[in-house]
């Protein structure tokens, strides 16, 4: 991966947290599965048909093409801002809900990225 497991995730919450977009999604956790990013989050105040989430592949290295498709000029928190947080946001805002798939295991509708 680009940077450690730790790193990634505390720039992902901050992301959430700071700006409004993620604070509107409602970050309720963020882990690292198999090299993807899994971030679950509620939804609108008042959206009820949540949880929601959506994964998101982790790039390797800077060579990696899920890194430079956003080129990010000032690293990591810009690649979170774009690839993460306001790809999430336009899904879940344009009719992503209604393409999701409801998981069984786990009751989350899981957004269905272009990555």
């Amino acid at each position: 991966m680009i940077v450690d497991a730790s790193t990634l995730l505390d720039e992902v919450r901050r992301a959430f947290e700071s700006t409004p977009s993620g604070r509107e999604l409602g970050l309720l956790d963020a882990e690292i599965k198999d090299s993807t990013l899994r971030v679950r989050f509620a939804g609108a105040s008042d959206d009820t048909a949540g949880p929601y989430g959506a994964r998101i592949p982790v790039p390797r290295d800077a060579a990696d093409p899920l890194w430079t498709r956003w080129d990010p000029t000032t690293g990591l928190e810009e690649w979170v801002m774009y690839a993460v947080v306001q790809a999430v946001a336009e899904e879940y805002l344009t009719g992503g809900v209604e393409r999701g798939v409801r998981s069984a295991d786990d009751g989350v509708v899981w957004l269905a990225l272009d990555n």
